[in-house]
């Protein structure tokens, strides 16, 4: 039991921190494009 948690807890960790760069990472080029297009 002890296993199995230490496990999903690293896979949700996993998870989260990929879901949160993919996140982040997808809107930044995004606005800086946009904004860069806009400012000039």
């Amino acid at each position: 039991m002890n296993f199995y948690n230490i496990k999903t807890m690293i896979v949700s960790v996993m998870v989260l921190g990929m879901l949160s760069n993919y996140a982040r990472a997808m809107p930044e080029p995004e606005n800086n494009m946009t904004g860069t297009n806009k400012v000039t």
